[in-house]
């Protein structure tokens, strides 16, 4: 039981993280993307 709960709390930490990273840098990284001609999912 405490592994599967120490791999779902590092799973919602490293969600988490990229979400805020998202947060922080959502637009210029959609703006990268488009450039790059990667963004077509978005």
């Amino acid at each position: 039981m405490l592994p599967q709960s120490l791999g779902l709390f590092a799973l919602a930490m490293l969600s988490g993280l990229a979400f805020a990273a998202w947060q922080a840098n959502g637009a210029a990284l959609l703006n990268a993307l488009a450039a790059n001609g990667l963004a077509w999912c978005f």
